[in-house]
């Protein structure tokens, strides 16, 4: 498994609340479209934030609970690079699907 352990220190939220998430997520990096498919008692959330010679370091963990996420929008200037750090992804731009496994997209 790919651990990130640097951006432990640099929590932006700890939330089991959905919406919470989707504002902060939206405010930092852009509109997403998130949803639990797994027991809602099961999600707990963090994100974790850090910047390495300017460029920003996101790490987002959803607890014990697969996500439906689609990206909408990023904020300007963005590029986004989607590395699963456990689990598997699916992630979706706009519709276009994608899929990545832990650690190899």
């Amino acid at each position: 498994m790919l651990t990130l352990a640097f951006l432990d220190r640099h929590t932006l939220l700890e939330t089991r609340d959905l919406d919470e998430l989707r504002a902060r997520v939206a405010q930092e990096i852009g509109r997403h479209d998130m949803d639990v498919l797994g027991p809602a008692r099961d999600f707990d959330t963090r994100i974790c934030a850090a910047s390495l010679a300017g460029l920003p370091l996101f790490h987002v963990s959803y607890g014990q609970v697969s996500m439906e996420i689609c990206v909408r929008d990023l904020v300007q200037d963005a590029f986004m690079l989607v590395v699963p750090t456990a689990g598997v992804g699916h992630v979706r731009r706009d519709a276009i699907p994608g899929r990545c496994l832990a650690g190899v997209c």
